[in-house]
């Protein structure tokens, strides 16, 4: 396993500029527009690229403002992922795991009740947690 960086950071005396790249997508911040166009430009000269403005989503993370504030938030994902496991209308719970169980590796290497039991609290875990998300002043 040989890891590939995909966070470049470069700071100047004025600023940090971080560019993160993950498949073909591509989130760079940058405090002046002026240069961040520049940087554009310069990077359409080798890649496709298509602006969408501020950001909103991103691997899986919504990202909203609201004064003067950055919300980052996995309610989406959430939603989504108990959407796709019909988990949607299930029973909340307060802990995403109950105290006391034990989960061994099986010899056979099929996943035992437990095993699904397990998987099924952490989802009720998720459901009561949809608001999940840090802030950044």
């Amino acid at each position: 396993y040989k890891r590939q960086p995909s966070l470049f950071i470069k700071k100047t005396s004025s600023a940090m500029i971080m560019v993160l790249i993950y498949v073909d997508d591509i989130l760079i911040t940058w405090p002046n527009s002026a240069e961040l166009e520049a940087l554009i430009v310069e990077f359409s000269k080798i890649f496709a690229l298509k602006g969408l403005g501020k950001l909103s989503y991103f691997l899986g993370i919504e990202v909203l403002y609201d004064a003067g504030c950055i919300y980052l938030s996995r309610r989406k994902y959430i939603r989504d992922l108990l959407s796709k496991v019909q988990f949607l209308e299930c029973k909340g719970t307060d802990t995403p795991m109950s105290t006391g169980l034990k989960l061994q590796k099986e010899t056979q290497g099929a996943p035992t009740m437990q095993h699904l039991l397990a998987c099924k609290r952490v989802r009720r875990y998720l459901k009561s947690t949809p608001n999940f998300g840090l802030k950044f002043v």
